[in-house]
């Protein structure tokens, strides 16, 4: 995976390298400036790509198979210093829930709830690419931020919840489709990567470490605004 990111990068660097500060339309008389500023908002669906732990059992596996899938909401905000390079901030976040019933006698269940928050935030470098013909722009941000994991379940009468902090990293993929001169239709395709510890201890001089898997992907679509 570090090997294809490093690609990725290294091609947009000498991709960019190459661009003109110049954009010209097809109408060589008419220069056309790009925006400095851009402002995202998109919504879409995303999926955990962890592992399930493998000790569990077949009612908690499939329990956490449900709270894979997920609505995914997403700002961003990038300020273009050169016409291809730019930062910016980015906010994210994946809310998954899911709900079973568990037998406890011949004749009662109990349901269990859970809710959970993957949110994401952080400082970005974006990179865009545009066509002078149709106006339109390919971009890609990378970036690395905090990410936060918000946790909250219920079973009959009883509620718990928890609050962990995360170091994650998160690169986007997408294209804008120019409307006007200050609005595009945007797609996106988004990976963010990060992992939380819940447990370490020493056992035979080994430190072991126990830790879930924060990763997602996601797809989105929105509008961004331009000025």
């Amino acid at each position: 995976m570090k090997r294809v990111i490093i690609s990725i990068l290294f091609a947009v660097f000498a991709a960019t390298a190459l661009q003109a500060q110049t954009i010209v339309t097809s109408d060589t008389s008419v220069e056309y400036l790009l925006p400095e500023g851009r402002v995202g908002f998109q919504a879409g669906i995303g999926y955990r790509t962890g592992k399930i732990d493998k000790s569990l059992d077949s009612f908690q596996r499939e329990f956490v198979e449900k709270l894979r899938p997920g609505f995914c909401f997403a700002f961003d905000f990038e300020y273009y210093f050169a016409d291809a390079v730019g930062f910016g901030i980015k906010i994210q976040d994946l809310h998954s829930s899911a709900s079973a019933d568990v037998k406890k006698g011949v004749y009662t269940y109990t349901t269990i709830d859970e809710t959970i928050d993957i949110g994401y935030l952080g400082p970005l470098l974006s990179y865009r690419f545009f066509d002078p013909a149709w106006k339109n722009v390919v971009f890609m941000n990378v970036g690395a931020g905090c990410l936060l994991y918000h946790d909250e379940g219920a079973s009959g009468y009883y509620t718990a919840s928890q609050d962990k902090f995360a170091p994650g990293v998160s690169c986007d993929l997408g294209f804008d489709l120019h409307l006007n001169e200050t609005l595009y239709f945007g797609l996106s395709v988004s990976m963010t990567l990060g992992a939380m510890i819940l447990d370490q201890s020493d056992q035979n001089n080994t430190t072991v470490i126990i830790a879930e898997d924060l990763s997602y992907v996601s797809a989105s679509a929105g509008f961004r605004l331009a000025f």
